[in-house]
C-alpha cells in the first residue's frame, strides 16, 4: 500500500475477491498479464506453495 492510501476490507472488497474477481473476464486478464509478464508473476495455488515461498524469500 501507498504511504497514504488507508487500507480497507468491507463486503465489496470481500464479494470482489470472492466472487467478481474469477469471473471468465478477469481470468482472461489475468492469464495475459502472466503470459506477457513471466518472469514479474507468480502464481500460487495453495497454503503449501505460500508457505514454500515464503520460505525462498526470507
Amino acid at each position: 500500500m501507498a504511504e497514504d492510501c488507508n487500507e480497507k476490507f468491507d463486503f465489496e472488497f470481500m464479494k470482489w475477491i470472492l466472487l467478481d474477481g474469477r469471473s471468465n473476464k478477469y481470468v482472461k486478464q489475468y492469464k495475459a498479464v502472466i503470459k506477457k509478464y513471466p518472469d514479474k508473476t507468480i502464481v500460487l495455488k495453495n497454503q503449501k506453495q505460500l508457505n514454500h515461498y515464503m520460505k525462498q524469500i526470507n
